[in-house]
């Protein structure tokens, strides 16, 4: 079941979030010529009709700003939008919606849809419970010509904007691109496997899944400059994949080369003794991840 999260701002004109006006920016400089400018906020963001983000006020007061370095030059004159917030939520979800207390938790960060029913904008930010607030940490887009919001309660909702979407195609690929800033790529608990290898160095495993870990046959020794072979039968393996193979525990670790040549179904994974004596009597670990690869 899909989790839905909705909310209202609080009837209240004390958090607008927005403010028009015209203004030019030339490198970092902001100069408002609207006849009432607005008191911007430091840390303000200032987007286009477009929705395309020109740049964060650094300080500045009255008509004269200055943005925050990488601000986006416009010509003078231009209608824009500065979306400040934070939000305010009434923390009582429509029928068949939850709260985003309920649904995000406090001080984690969504991505999020504010509209009056007229205009919207799609915000990246923090939910903090203390204050029933949605910080405006980025604005994503906006609708076309978008200027300020009435001074009415409008909706707010969890959304994915289509620009931070991954899907899969009807031919099953990953359509859009995998970053990661902390957490990092790779796969979830569950996708991994162990197996220990039985009889001598050369026996074959059996282990079809997509990473693990083999425990070589052991304890034995190894002779200088000296490799064995052994395979890893996995039905997950095809000729183009990439199965990256590296020794990490039980043994001397840095004394093993370990590689692997793929098939269909298999990989054989040799180890070989760099040095120029025998090893000592050991039980090596081998960690496995495959890589999915095409040659077309």
């Amino acid at each position: 079941m899909a989790l839905v999260i909705s909310d209202r701002t609080a009837d209240t004109t004390s958090t607008t979030g927005t403010v028009n006006f015209t203004a030019g920016i030339v490198g970092t400089t902001m100069t408002i010529t609207a006849a009432t400018p607005a008191t911007l906020s430091a840390g303000a963001i200032i987007i286009s009709q477009t929705g395309i983000v020109l740049g964060t006020i650094a300080s500045g007061s009255g008509t004269s700003y200055t943005l925050a370095a990488g601000a986006i030059a416009i010509s003078a004159g231009s209608v824009l939008a500065a979306i400040f917030g934070p939000f305010i939520v009434s923390n009582i979800a429509p029928t068949g919606f939850q709260t985003f207390g309920t649904g995000i938790g406090d001080t984690n960060t969504t991505y999020y849809t504010v509209t009056d029913g007229y205009n919207w904008l799609d915000i990246y930010g923090t939910y903090t419970a203390s204050t029933l607030s949605l910080s405006v940490i980025n604005v994503i887009s906006c609708s076309q010509g978008f200027t300020a919001f009435n001074t009415y309660s409008k909706q707010i909702f969890c959304t994915i904007p289509a620009s931070k979407y991954v899907y899969r195609d009807i031919s099953n690929n990953i359509v859009g691109g995998l970053t990661s800033s902390s957490g990092g790529l790779g796969y979830a608990t569950g996708t991994g496997g162990t197996v220990t290898q039985l009889t001598n160095r050369t026996t074959a495993v059996v282990l079809s899944k997509l990473t693990g870990q083999i425990t070589l046959f052991g304890p034995t020794t190894l002779g200088a400059v000296t490799a064995t072979t052994f395979t890893l039968t996995n039905t997950l393996i095809t000729a183009t994949d990439i199965v990256h193979v590296q020794h990490v525990s039980g043994g001397t670790l840095g004394l093993y080369n370990v590689t692997a040549t793929p098939g269909a179904g298999f990989a054989n994974i040799i180890i070989r003794n760099n040095s120029a004596a025998a090893s000592a009597s050991e039980t090596p670990v081998i960690q496995f991840v495959i890589i999915k690869g095409v040659t077309a």
